[in-house]
């Protein structure tokens, strides 16, 4: 199975297309290889039970953790793992965190008033930023938590969870909200979906899905964060290493990883 892991996908998919007993070893690998439940213990003491929560809320998981995860890399613990939910299920989810024994850390450290958390989440549907639609970006509010480890984990003793509230379906907000064709992926309750799978994890390459995310100096923090992970970001082809035309989410063109026992 080893070997498995220096095979890229594609050629994994391929390979498992070539006979009954190919295709029964790969699923035993991908079985092996993508354990949600292993790698979200990094965060929660019960795994499964956040998948509920997920499942609860409608929500999913986003960023760079989705693509560490469908990168059959290791968590990346010194950067938060995002949680994108509408308003409706941000209760559910920062219940659970508090359960889990994180704490929220306050993004607005100059705001001289301190709300509980109970009010500034039953407040969110009458703020200036919801009636705004969410601004440019569709984003009503971010709630950040930590939680100390007693053990480093990779040289790192403090886990981030953050939880985004947007305004309308997660799915959507990342399909139409997101920076790049490389984030567009993310895991839900039941299963790990990536929209440009080939491109993304095949070629390492992403495309900016407006140029105006890319500043004036076509070089904004989250271009050079991605680069240093190793993926390239084309602004200037004009045959684009993707399909173009109609696309929707799960259709042939994209991954699907249903979770282990699915």
């Amino acid at each position: 199975m080893v070997l498995f892991d220096t095979i890229a996908i594609t050629d994994l998919i391929n390979l498992a297309s070539s006979s009954s007993l190919l295709r029964e070893i790969a699923n035993i690998y991908k079985d092996m290889t993508w354990r949600i439940d292993v790698f979200l213990s990094t965060w929660f003491k019960t795994p499964l039970v956040f998948r509920s929560v997920l499942a609860f809320t409608g929500a999913v998981v986003s960023g760079s953790q989705a693509i560490q995860f469908l990168d059959r890399m290791e968590p990346a613990v010194s950067s938060d793992l995002d949680i994108l939910t509408r308003i409706g299920g941000v209760l559910s989810l920062v219940n659970y965190l508090e359960e889990e024994g994180y704490r929220r850390v306050e993004r607005d450290a100059g705001r001289q008033e301190e709300y509980p958390l109970l009010a500034d989440v039953c407040a969110l549907s009458s703020t200036a930023q919801f009636c705004r639609g969410g601004g440019k970006h569709g984003i009503v509010a971010i709630f950040d938590f930590e939680k100390e480890v007693p053990r480093e984990i990779y040289g790192v003793n403090r886990l981030k969870v953050q939880v985004v509230a947007v305004v309308q379906n997660p799915i959507r907000h990342i399909m139409f909200s997101y920076h790049s064709t490389g984030v567009m992926n993310y895991i839900s309750h039941d299963e790990a979906v990536s929209v440009f799978p080939i491109s993304t994890f095949v070629d390492r390459v992403s495309y900016p899905s407006s140029r105006f995310d890319l500043g004036s100096d076509w070089n904004p923090a989250w271009k050079l964060k991605y680069e240093a992970r190793g993926f390239h970001f084309d602004i200037e082809s004009l045959n684009p290493m993707i399909l173009l035309g109609k696309r929707f989410v799960k259709d042939q063109h994209c991954w699907v990883i249903p979770h282990e026992g699915k």
